[in-house]
Formats: C-alpha cells, sequence, structure tokens
C-alpha cells in the first residue's frame, strides 16, 4: 500500500457511549482461564461463580464484582485467573430488571404494515411472486420467486433493479 500526500488524513473521532454495555472477562490479560470438569460438563471458574449470582437483583457491575471476588477466593485459581469488569453504565441496571414494552409495540406496528405477498402475471402468462420483508421502518428486503413459466416461453428470468429517480419502480421482464 502506497502512501499519498495529497489525500487528507482521515479523522477518528470516538463514539460516545450508549451507557448500556457490560463486559464481564473470564480473565484480565496475560492470565489464564481454568475449566473444571464436573462428570459429563465442563465450564469454567468464570462460568461456575457467575452462576451463583446471574439472578441477583441488584446492579450487573455489583453482581459482577461478587464473581470477581468469589474467583480470588478460590484456592485453585488464586494468582492465577483474575477477572476484568468493563462497563459503560450510565444508571444501575440489573439482569432481573422487568423487560420494557414500548419496543414490541412498535414491533407488532411493523409487522402489520408489512406488505402481503403478491403475484404479479405478465403479458406472456409468465408469473413471478413477489415477498416483503420489513428490516427498518424505512427499509425492505424484498424476494422474488419466479413460478413455473407456460409452456410457450423458453427462458424467462427475473431481474430485481434498485430504483433510481429516472425508474422510480421496480421492472420485472421475462426473457
Amino acid at each position: 500500500m502506497l502512501y499519498n500526500p495529497e489525500c487528507p488524513l482521515s479523522q477518528v473521532q470516538a463514539l460516545e457511549p450508549w451507557g448500556n454495555t457490560v463486559y464481564g472477562y473470564a480473565t484480565c490479560e496475560d492470565a489464564e482461564a481454568y475449566e473444571l470438569q464436573d462428570g459429563e460438563f465442563s465450564s469454567g471458574i468464570f462460568m461456575k461463580y457467575l452462576k451463583k449470582h446471574i439472578l441477583q437483583e441488584k446492579k450487573v457491575t455489583h453482581m459482577l464484582e461478587d464473581v470477581l471476588e468469589d474467583i480470588g477466593r478460590d484456592p485453585l485459581v488464586t494468582g492465577k485467573q483474575v477477572m476484568e469488569i468493563k462497563h459503560t453504565l450510565k444508571e444501575a441496571r440489573s439482569l432481573t430488571d422487568p423487560i420494557c414494552p414500548s419496543g414490541a409495540a412498535a414491533e407488532q406496528w411493523g409487522r402489520g404494515h408489512d406488505p402481503l405477498s403478491r403475484t404479479l402475471t405478465f403479458p406472456c402468462g409468465a408469473q413471478v411472486e413477489l415477498c416483503f420483508h420489513r428490516l427498518f421502518s424505512n427499509m425492505m428486503y424484498v424476494c422474488a420467486k419466479l413460478q413455473p413459466p407456460p409452456a410457450h416461453v423458453a427462458d424467462a428470468r427475473v431481474l430485481l433493479c434498485r430504483p433510481t429517480p429516472v425508474t422510480p419502480q421496480i421492472n420485472f421482464y421475462p426473457a
């Protein structure tokens, strides 16, 4: 790769934290993570203590600190495995907090406003089934399935085109 002094350098700017991310790493840099074998099951020391605390009604970072303290007291890994916690929480959050259904109503509204599948029939008799799937409120996937063509149509194909200012609609052409 060559350096081009004529091009301006990119400006990298930090993203503003959303305040909703928590990381609990089983171990920190340059330390090891250990596993336990319990009959058929094998899981890490981190998981052993996480399972013990995960349903507690307390701030998730406090719950992870309890896990960290338990790992620190475990004689199998004392001085060998050190858990690491990082977070951007702006307010107290627990894994047992009730789920806020406000997004669910919007999701149900969106499902109710997805266009229904439809079949287009062309003058030559070829048929194309269109299916729609809303990705966001302003974006949707469109799938086209060519139905078995009539006997007199030798080679039928579907071409989906992205709408442009010149062609404001998607065109379908039997080949």
